[in-house]
């Protein structure tokens, strides 16, 4: 089921997004881009409609795809 991203509070958004870009992000990322940037550019790629958030009722979990 597709989730439109307006329809989400601002901090539930963030909560979903944060998940999704430290998912499979390394323990020690001192070298990586900072986490608030990250999120910054899903949250625009959510804006411009290259990608829409998906929830998944069997795993109960939400992920984010491309269109």
């Amino acid at each position: 089921m597709v989730i439109p991203s307006d329809r989400l509070s601002q901090e539930a958004l963030r909560e979903i997004i944060e998940e999704f870009v430290t998912r499979d992000m390394p323990e020690d990322c001192s070298t990586e881009v900072p986490l608030d940037v990250k999120v910054a550019e899903v949250m625009e790629h959510l804006r411009k409609g290259m990608i829409e958030i998906r929830y998944d009722a069997d795993t109960e979990s939400c992920w984010i795809f491309e269109k």
